[in-house]
């Protein structure tokens, strides 16, 4: 081996994504390489008859969507494997080089008997490809505050450029087509002039000039420009000053890009506190509806500053809780004050906190034990089915099973409630143990919060002493069991839409769930939230202190993987779910996988020898 070749090998060799592939593999693969030398501003992926994977070997590419929003930078070392993945998105991401740029191309043809032999090579470029795509998502959206960003950090895409000798009528057609309040004129790379809308208003029409004046005479020439270094605040505080909207970045005397006002509330918007204080102030539901859409994107966003599944979902919950106060108070606009006191109640996952992506309506209405259906039924049907309704405008589908305030059953006073859950202790059949498992999960939203709190007291106390009850709860909870066969290897789902997955929530969480839920109800506790339960149980002897640490860190690392999941999906234009493939995972992460789902099989034993539970399958 020449060395130049010897120098792209021992280069290849240290990349973490190839480090351990075999000496052999190495060498077939080196021996496949061509290089490439891009100018800077050149199209990125270069063109060629044959699909490509890029290493870059020097300089810098930045990937783009379809609609011109920045997905992606690429530095030294880094790959571009999308050619070369039938699971990468169908509307492959474009760009260009941001600096002179030198590739070591490899035929994706030449890669195919290297992922046969070397089945980690394909997961490590895939595992490259989701972080690095979650990691950029996460840029300038999770880091606080604009004293943490720079200008440029906020620039999604390239500015729409236009020459001097252009007329207005050219440039309000580009700037519709482009969707952009403004447009800056440049000669080559060298930036003359910004023209806005509000250009166009007062210089053009106002004046009654005709559509083919230059655009030269309606700019505004040598505008203020910032450095990409500038910091963010900075750049705010300068359009405030000075009345202004646009700010051409600029980088290395090269225009990066325009930053505009609308920018940085689009940058205000992505965090979580100022989204809920939108939804205060919103007292439309087309402007609630309108603020929902941005909460796959929370999610995106917190998943990739890699906050735990806990904060997470506490997070998600405001946000949803804010949501759904509002339409209340906006059904009560429409329809009146409510005869008689009432809570509104949510249950399963978002009375936990625990909710994600795509979750659907899961709630609940406690009246007053004055309410009378004839005189009360009416007013309460029709409020539970618009605030259901607003939800669903909102994003959140009904539930399958309607376990919902929309449904009659699940609308009654406290008496009524009371008894409902004494009958289900009482007598604990399937159908009760099915419905204990969502309405032992309550937590109050909405309303006189006292008539939560009577509920809660007397079904902690009916529920910890009947031990009946309990030993079919624990019976309950070993109905979900962990997809590991007895080698210890995952057992995938054959045929069908996730043929070669499981679902982490069904198998993963919801095991350690119901196990949190059982001993937290056994010892009369009032927490709700599942890693919360295992911290008071810990604290009441009804778990050991490290059998309640282990739960809690399979928990959480089992539901990190299904937000993470999930966030792939939101990125990929799927739609969310809980199913995921073991091959996509690193070897460190099955393994820790297998682990986890071991513990939760050997707790599940244990309540199967206390409760003298038979059948463990």
């Amino acid at each position: 081996m020449d060395i130049e070749l010897l120098e792209i090998r021992d280069f290849i060799e240290e990349l973490p994504t190839f480090r351990g592939i075999g000496a052999e593999a190495l060498r077939t693969l080196v021996g496949e390489i061509t290089i490439a030398y891009q100018r800077r501003g050149s199209v990125f992926p270069p063109s060629s008859d044959t699909p490509m994977l890029y290493i870059l070997r020097q300089g810098a590419v930045e990937l783009r969507n379809d609609k011109g929003a920045l997905r992606r930078k690429l530095a030294e070392g880094e790959c571009y494997c999308d050619a070369c993945d039938e699971e990468a998105p169908t509307t492959p991401l474009s760009g260009h080089c941001s600096e002179d740029t030198l590739l070591y191309q490899i035929p994706c043809e030449a890669l195919g008997e290297l992922y046969r032999q070397q089945p980690e090579l394909r997961r490590n470029l895939r595992r490259d490809l989701r972080e690095a795509t979650l990691e950029y998502a996460a840029e300038g959206l999770v880091q606080g505050s604009l004293m943490q960003l720079s200008a440029g950090h906020l620039i999604d895409r390239a500015a729409t450029r236009i020459n001097a000798d252009a007329s207005a009528r050219q440039a309000a057609e580009l700037m519709s087509k482009a969707e952009v309040s403004a447009i800056v004129i440049t000669e080559g790379e060298r930036l003359l002039g910004i023209l806005t809308d509000k250009d166009l208003r007062q210089r053009l029409v106002a004046r009654g000039l005709p559509v083919n004046t230059p655009v030269h005479e309606l700019m505004t020439a040598e505008p203020r420009t910032l450095e990409s270094d500038t910091p963010a605040f900075e750049a705010k505080l300068i359009m405030a000053r000075n009345n202004i909207h646009h700010l051409p970045v600029m980088r290395d005397g090269q225009l990066l890009g325009l930053l505009t006002h609308g920018d940085l509330i689009r940058y205000e918007s992505g965090n979580p506190v100022y989204l809920i204080e939108e939804i205060r102030r919103s007292h439309q539901l087309d402007q609630l509806a309108e603020l929902s859409r941005q909460l796959p994107e929370v999610q995106l966003h917190l998943v990739a500053s890699n906050i735990d599944s806990y904060h997470l979902g506490w997070t998600l919950a405001a946000i949803t809780d804010t949501l759904t106060r509002q339409i209340i108070s906006l059904t009560e606009r429409d329809l009146g004050p409510p005869p008689v006191a009432y809570c509104w109640v949510a249950s399963g996952s978002l009375a936990r906190r625990e909710l994600g992506v795509g979750s659907d309506q899961d709630h609940a209405l406690l009246l007053d034990n004055r309410y009378d259906e004839a005189q009360h039924g009416d007013y309460f049907r029709r409020f539970s089915e618009q605030v259901s309704d607003g939800l669903v405008r909102c994003g959140f589908p009904l539930c399958p099973g309607e376990m919902m305030a929309r449904n009659p059953q699940w609308r009654r006073s406290i008496r009524q409630w009371r008894k409902l859950f004494h009958e289900w202790i009482e007598n604990p059949d399937p159908k009760a143990m099915m419905l204990a498992s969502n309405f032992f999960d309550l937590r109050a939203i909405a309303g006189e919060r006292e008539l939560f709190e009577q509920l809660q007291q007397d079904i902690l106390a009916h529920a910890s002493k009947n031990r009946i009850f309990i030993a079919h709860l624990a019976t309950n909870a070993l109905q979900h069991r962990p997809p590991l066969g007895f080698f210890r290897n995952f057992l995938l789902e054959h045929g069908g839409e996730h043929a070669h997955a499981f679902d982490l929530k069904l198998r993963g969480t919801i095991p350690i769930v119901d196990i949190a839920r059982l001993q937290s109800l056994a010892a009369g506790l009032p927490q709700v939230n599942t890693l919360d339960r295992l911290k008071a149980c810990a604290q009441a002897s009804a778990i050991s202190p490290q059998g309640a640490e282990d739960l809690s860190q399979a928990y959480e690392f089992i539901n990190t993987l299904r937000l993470r999941h999930q966030s792939e999906c939101v990125l990929a234009g799927k739609e969310p779910d809980n199913h995921l493939d073991p091959a996509t995972l690193s070897a460190l992460d099955r393994d820790h996988l297998k682990e986890c789902f071991s513990l939760i099989a050997e707790f599940q034993k244990t309540l199967q020898m206390r409760y003298a539970i038979g059948g463990m399958r």
